[in-house]
Order: structure tokens, then C-alpha cells, then sequence
């Protein structure tokens, strides 16, 4: 008995690019840090203001996790802008690229 399966998704409802390893999805916008708790950052930010891991060395963050923590976020958008500004300021700059 052979069984098929339709084709992988590429994008999640938020249009954000997916990836597979194996049978793990990977949210391609997102890496994940070494923190414990609210370590996934979106690859607009070289790294963790916390930790101080850098995306370039960390693999892409899981879907269900990127989800888990969206859910878990009363407003995304201003969970970004915070991780952003967080960042910007453990570097000590003024200016602070707000295109996440």
C-alpha cells in the first residue's frame, strides 16, 4: 500500500517563507536564540540582546514554536519593534531600522 501526500506548504497564513528538515517545519523569517524563554527573533535582527548569540550562527526557529509565541503575544508587531529597539541599544546606536 502506497501512500502519497499532497505538496509541503511554502508560506504560513502570515506569508512568512517555510522550510523542512526531515519532518520538522521551519519558519524561514525567524532564528532562535539559546534564552529560555521568548528566543525566537526575526532574521531582521543579528542577535539576541540577552544572550548575545548571533543569527548567523543559529538555525532557522521552528513553526510551531514561532506560533506558539505569536498566540502567546498580545501584539506581535510591537513584540518585534521591542526586540529591535532591545538590540539597537545593547549596541548603543541612535537609530534603529524599523522595517522588521
Amino acid at each position: 500500500m502506497s501512500m502519497t501526500f499532497g505538496p509541503q506548504p511554502e508560506e504560513n497564513e502570515y506569508g512568512e517563507e517555510l522550510g523542512y528538515s526531515g519532518d520538522i517545519v521551519l519558519n524561514w523569517e525567524y532564528w532562535d536564540c539559546l534564552c529560555e524563554n521568548y528566543y525566537i527573533f526575526p532574521r531582521s535582527i543579528p542577535g539576541c540582546w540577552r544572550c548575545g548569540v548571533q543569527a548567523e550562527d543559529r538555525l532557522c526557529a521552528r513553526e510551531p514554536d514561532v506560533q506558539e509565541l505569536r498566540a502567546a503575544t498580545e501584539d506581535w508587531e510591537a513584540y518585534l519593534a521591542e526586540q529591535q529597539l532591545r538590540y539597537a541599544q545593547t549596541l548603543g546606536k541612535s537609530e534603529i531600522n524599523r522595517n522588521i
